[in-house]
């Protein structure tokens, strides 16, 4: 596969789980000839974005997300679905054991949020929101506290 040209778009919309992010000069690699910034689409042209870009579109997304949800969640007017509660685990980058562990809840009660068969309450909604927030305010902050939350249990032991 030849990669033509790399460029930065101008504006680039990414659909997630938790709606659409939008982000400015996201960088494309086009797989066709004759297109350029001006005339790039990204529905009909072929293009690859490495994962950095795909991070920075999910991170525009959630906070898109939580700039429409928060306050309505916060009021209990709503509350989040499976796959909102779904969009923000893949946000964080966490599996479910991990998810689980710095929501505070038991693996089990996790999934069954997951599949819909248990209700997301406010309570955990909230706390959701709160991780998301300080994701998008830190990147990768979840992540690098369960690394370092494991290796200082193995330190100590």
């Amino acid at each position: 596969m030849k990669v033509f040209k790399t460029f930065k778009a101008k504006k680039y919309r990414m659909e997630s789980k938790l709606g659409v992010g939008t982000a400015l000069d996201v960088e494309v690699r086009l797989l066709v000839e004759g297109v350029s910034r001006n005339n790039f689409n990204q529905d009909k042209h072929d293009h690859l974005l490495d994962s950095t870009e795909i991070d920075r579109l999910a991170l525009a997304a959630a906070e898109d997300f939580i700039r429409s949800n928060y306050h309505s969640i916060l009021k209990g007017e709503q509350t989040l679905t499976e796959d909102e509660l779904s969009g923000v685990r893949m946000v964080l980058g966490l599996n479910a054991t991990q998810f689980a562990e710095i929501l505070g809840i038991p693996k089990s009660t996790l999934s069954k949020m997951l599949k819909g068969t248990l209700k997301i309450k406010r309570p955990e909604a909230i706390l959701v929101m709160e991780r998301l927030i300080t994701e998008v305010q830190e990147p990768r902050y979840w992540r690098e506290y369960l690394t370092k939350k494991k290796h200082d249990r193995l330190r100590s032991a």
